[in-house]
């Protein structure tokens, strides 16, 4: 769409009936477009809190996370911004008090939405969510249970330090996991493991345990996720 045609348009319905309609990438580019339109994008603070709130729902989960992201220079918006920057990596210390937004996808629709607020330190593994009642994956009889989670389950692992008011990504999607695994224990459950290798070693995993109930299609009713970072302390820096 032409500016000449967005010059034409009410700066209400830009922002009422069709800026909410763009996911964020298109919101990025779209604010390249004109000075105009970059204000009207940057500075709309409710715009991207839905975005990132839709796209990362653990964000909805305890309010601690809206307060500190709120401290951001920029808000919502810095935060999104980060999600999709080339960043180095440098060394750092973690504070006692961070906040880990973890988030599990299945077919791109979210499966499980979990926040951590505290210290996980290396070697430390930590359940964050414990259920007989999980949500349940149904996986056709012509496909294997371990390839199917594979090919369908995405993940995200998000630390936000509120002292620096900045946010690292711990399972970046530009990356590959660097470890796969999965274990039947018994007949009646599956582990399902994923790991993400930083440069300095770090080890950020996720275990998933399934209870196996049978049937065909094949059934798994999500039993456990537990989390854990491994070796050294090494995460990606981000310019909030």
């Amino acid at each position: 769409m032409s500016m000449n045609i967005f010059s034409t348009l009410d700066p209400d319905i830009i922002g009422a009936h069709i800026l909410p309609r763009l996911d964020g990438t298109t919101l990025t580019a779209f604010s390249s477009v004109s000075s105009e339109l970059r204000h009207m994008i940057c500075n709309d603070k409710d715009l991207w809190r839905n975005i990132c709130t839709s796209t990362w729902p653990s964000l909805l989960l305890d309010p601690i996370a809206n307060n500190v992201i709120s401290t951001f220079p920029g808000g919502y918006h810095s935060f999104f911004s980060f999600y999709h920057r080339n960043n180095n990596y440098y060394s750092w210390c973690p504070s006692a008090e961070l906040i880990y937004a973890i988030d599990i996808y299945l077919h791109g629709e979210p499966f499980l939405s979990r926040v951590l607020v505290g210290c996980l330190t290396a070697e430390n593994l930590t359940i964050v969510y414990d259920s007989t009642l999980g949500p349940r994956i149904h996986i056709p009889s012509k496909e294997g249970w371990f390839e199917y989670l594979s090919k369908n389950l995405t993940f995200s692992w998000i630390l936000i330090d509120p002292t620096r008011k900045c946010a690292v990504d711990l399972f970046p999607s530009c990356c590959k996991s660097n470890f796969l695994g999965g274990y039947s224990r018994g007949e009646n459950m599956k582990q399902f493991e994923i790991g993400m290798e930083g440069k300095a070693g770090l080890w950020p995993r996720m275990e998933l345990k399934f209870d196996c109930m049978g049937g065909d299609p094949l059934q798994l009713h999500l039993r456990a996720l537990i989390v854990s970072k491994l070796h050294s302390m090494r995460f990606r820096k981000v310019r909030c």
